[in-house]
């Protein structure tokens, strides 16, 4: 029983981190260009209307 409860508790907490991690890759980053670190558009590379 307590080896079921460890490897629960070990699947749940790698779930988590993995759950975790993807979610803060998905946010933005906190930059100083209202582009939110985007490159691929033509104002950020032409750095116009991207100033905040």
């Amino acid at each position: 029983m307590f080896q079921d409860l460890a490897v629960l508790i070990i699947i749940t907490t790698t779930l988590f981190y993995i759950g975790f991690s993807f979610i803060k890759s998905l946010r933005t980053k906190k930059v100083s260009s209202g582009c939110g670190g985007c490159t691929g558009c033509e104002l950020s590379k032409k750095d116009a209307g991207c100033k905040t």
